[in-house]
C-alpha cells in the first residue's frame, strides 16, 4: 500500500483513510531462466535481490546479501536453497552468470558489479536447467554501460573491526596462582607455599608480583581494518557499449602479516554489427592473495598470566615457560617462523551474439571459458622453529595432565588447475 499524510485539524473527532495499492513491486522485472518476466506474472517461486539492498550492505562477499532471503538457508559458508538432498553429493546450488553455469564460488565476483540476484527455488529450476539444477538456482546478473555521456564513478567504504573483550574473561595472575595451589593441594602435592615449585614453573616463581600478562587480551582487543575501493567507466552509444570496473578490498586479521587481498577487474564490450545482429565480449578476472597464520586460540588459553610475551630488548620471549615443548603463540606473526601464502587466479570469458529474429523474437548464443589457477606459493616452517607442539594443557612440574606432539612442516608448492 502507498503511504498517506492526512492532515488532523482542531475539532475533528474521526479519521477516515482509505489506502491505495502500490503497483510497483508487481511491476518489478524478474529473470527466470529463459526469459525475463513482470513479477505479477510469476507463479513460481522466486526471490530477487536488487543492486540497492547489495549497495545497502557493505559486504565483502554476496553470501552476506543473500541472508534473510525466504528460503535460503546458510549451512557453515554454504547455501542451501532446497534442503540438504544428499549425504554424498553436493547440495550447493547452481549459479548462473549473465546466462552462463558459473562454476566458481560466489566470492570471485565483485557485489558492486551486479545488478540483481534472482533465485529460483521451486521446481520450475530443474525443468529450466535440468539435474543441475536440482538444489535451486541463483541468476546473477551483472550491471552494464547505460547509454549517454562517459560515466566515472568511485565507491568505497573503510569499516573497523572491535571484539567484545567481555565475552571472554580469563584469570588474572592472582586468580591463576590461586587456583594453581588449589589444584596441586587437591592433587596431594601442595600444603604451603612452601610447596610452590610443586605447582609453577621457575619463571612463574620468579614473577610473582610482577607480571600480571593478559596473553587472551591482547588477541581479542586488536583492531582489525576493512577498505573497499571500486572504479568504474561506461559509456554507451546506439551501437556500441563498454564498461571497466576494478574493484580491491582486503580483510585485516587478528595476526599481524596475516589476512587476504582480493583484486576484481571486469570489462565488458558490446557492438551492433547489424540492424538486427549485436555481439560482445564480457571478461572477469580475480586475483586473491591469502597470507594465513594457524589459529592458535587454545593455545592462548593454556598460557600463564605469570609469563612474558616479549623480552627487555623487544623480541619475543620464545619459550615464556623455559619448557622447549611450550612456545609463544605470537612467534607465528613472523613471517621467518611461519609463513602460508597463497594465490588464486580465475577468469570468466563469455562471447555472445544476439540476433532479432523477429519483433519479441530473439535468439542468444553464448561461449564461455572460465579457467582457475590455484598456487602455494609458500608454507613453510623454517628449521630453528620447526616444532610446534600440540598440547591439551600446559605442562606442569610435576608432568602429570599433559599431552603434547610436536610435528615438522617442510616448505610446499601446489599446482593445480
Amino acid at each position: 500500500m502507498l503511504p498517506q499524510t492526512v492532515k488532523v485539524g482542531a475539532g475533528r473527532t474521526s479519521v477516515d483513510v482509505v489506502l491505495s495499492e502500490d503497483m510497483i513491486g508487481l511491476e518489478d522485472v524478474v529473470v527466470t531462466g529463459y526469459t525475463t518476466m513482470k513479477r505479477k506474472d510469476i507463479t513460481g517461486s522466486v526471490s530477487s535481490i536488487s543492486a540497492d539492498r547489495i549497495e545497502r550492505i557493505p559486504a565483502y562477499n554476496i553470501t552476506t546479501a543473500l541472508t534473510g532471503i525466504a528460503g535460503i538457508r546458510m549451512d557453515g559458508g554454504s547455501i542451501r536453497i532446497r534442503g540438504t538432498r544428499s549425504r554424498n553429493a553436493s547440495n550447493d546450488p547452481l549459479i548462473v552468470l549473465d546466462g552462463i553455469p558459473y562454476d566458481e564460488t560466489l566470492a570471485s565476483i565483485n557485489p558492486g558489479d551486479i545488478e540483481s540476484i534472482d533465485v529460483l527455488k521451486d521446481a520450475s529450476s530443474t525443468a529450466i536447467y535440468g539435474a543441475r539444477g536440482a538444489n535451486g538456482v541463483i541468476l546473477i546478473t551483472t550491471k552494464q554501460a547505460r547509454q549517454g555521456k562517459t560515466t566515472v564513478t568511485y565507491d568505497g567504504f573503510v569499516g573497523a573491526g572491535v571484539n567484545n573483550w567481555g565475552s571472554l574473561d580469563v584469570m588474572d595472575a592472582d586468580e591463576y596462582i590461586a587456583f594453581q595451589r588449589e589444584a596441586s593441594r587437591a592433587a596431594g602435592t601442595w600444603h604451603s607455599e612452601a610447596d610452590d615449585a610443586k605447582a609453577f614453573f621457575g619463571i612463574e616463581l620468579a614473577n610473582m608480583g610482577k607480571v600480571d600478562n593478559d596473553w587472551m587480551g591482547k588477541y581479542f582487543n586488536k583492531k582489525r581494518l576493512w577498505t573497499s575501493h571500486s572504479l568504474t567507466i561506461s559509456a554507451a552509444t546506439d551501437k556500441s557499449a563498454y564498461k571497466i570496473a576494478f574493484n580491491y578490498k582486503n580483510e585485516d586479521s587478528r595476526y599481524k602479516n596475516a589476512g587476504h587481498d582480493h583484486f576484481y577487474l571486469t570489462a565488458d564490450l558490446s557492438h551492433k554489427v547489424l540492424p538486427f545482429l549485436k555481439v560482445g565480449l564480457s571478461s572477469r578476472a580475480y586475483y586473491i592473495v591469502k597470507n594465513d597464520k594457524p589459529d592458535m586460540f587454545n593455545q592462548f588459553l593454556h598460557m600463564s598470566p605469570l609469563t612474558q610475551t616479549r623480552n627487555e630488548d623487544g623480541s619475543y620471549n620464545v619459550y615464556p615457560f623455559g619448557d622447549p615443548f611450550v612456545k609463544n603463540p605470537y612467534m607465528n606473526e613472523s613471517d621467518d617462523v611461519y609463513k602460508d601464502k597463497t594465490e588464486e587466479w580465475k577468469l570468466f570469458l563469455r562471447f555472445f551474439a544476439q540476433i532479432d529474429l523477429a519483433k519479441g523474437l530473439t535468439f542468444n548464443t553464448n561461449f564461455a571459458y572460465s579457467p582457475a589457477i590455484t598456487t602455494t606459493t609458500a608454507r613453510y616452517r623454517i628449521p630453528t622453529s620447526a616444532t610446534w607442539p600440540s598440547c591439551t594443557t600446559t605442562a606442569r612440574p610435576t608432568g602429570s595432565g599433559t599431552t603434547c606432539s610436536a610435528t615438522n612442516a617442510s616448505s610446499t608448492g601446489t599446482i593445480s588447475t
